[in-house]
């Protein structure tokens, strides 16, 4: 599994690992099915195990392998028609919340003494800028004065001037063509002036360190605990 992408990789080693804690016997489709569907897994995370499997087999037993491949295209297709149709399956419900529910978490969170600057700035630009999936860690700050080096290639921020800045992802754990954009709310720009003074690198943690923040905060903001799919 070594050409997948690190996080890929940790999830589908993730799997394997639990699997193996259950006993789990790859090479019966009939019990790793028993399982998932004991689990009542959703179908994103039934696309992970059946994926995970593919990749575990594929170079001893070709079969099998293809098997596990269709069912983590089954479920990787249901799972980005019910994104595509806004369809809530039920295992979501609990975790759903509407985007201005999301937002609104920001009301408290901004008000909270006890959450520190630099993870109030991090939480802000999760619920309140589109998503950009979880690429919001070592985030460079740059400004008009002193812009990023020619040769830079780290995600960043261009601080152009007190009421604008954007976050420049060159980085993408997924793939595209040229570096996304998203601006920044005019009212979280003194705050990122304030935190980048003493973190000119900011969020300095790795993504499934972001992702469990994600989920400690919104869980503690709206009351549910939240996934990290956004």
């Amino acid at each position: 599994m070594t050409e997948l992408k690190n996080i890929s990789l940790n999830n589908y080693n993730s799997a394997l690992n639990t699997l193996d804690k259950f006993h789990i016997d790859y090479s019966n489709p009939h019990e790793v099915e028993s399982f998932l569907n004991n689990k009542n897994y959703s179908d994103t995370t039934r696309k992970t195990y059946y994926y995970a499997l593919f990749h575990a087999l594929k170079d001893s037993n070709l079969f099998l392998s293809e098997l596990y491949r269709e069912l983590g295209y089954k479920y990787s297709k249901k799972s980005s028609d019910n994104y595509k149709n806004q369809i809530i399956t039920p295992n979501e419900l609990d975790k759903y919340l509407s985007y201005t529910e999301i937002q609104n978490t920001w009301l408290k969170a901004k008000d909270d003494d006890s959450l520190d600057d630099q993870w109030k700035l991090f939480f802000a630009f999760n619920v309140l800028i589109p998503p950009l999936r979880l690429d919001l860690n070592y985030l460079h700050v740059f400004s008009k004065i002193h812009p990023p080096p020619p040769d830079f290639s780290g995600n960043h921020i261009i601080l152009l001037n007190r009421n604008y800045a954007q976050i420049i992802i060159i980085q993408h754990k997924t793939d595209f063509n040229g570096p996304l954009t998203r601006d920044i709310p005019s009212h979280l720009i003194p705050l990122l002036i304030k935190v980048s003074k003493t973190h000119p690198i900011l969020f300095q943690v790795s993504p499934t360190r972001s992702g469990q923040i994600i989920q400690q905060l919104m869980l503690k903001y709206s009351g549910k605990p939240a996934g990290i799919n956004i």
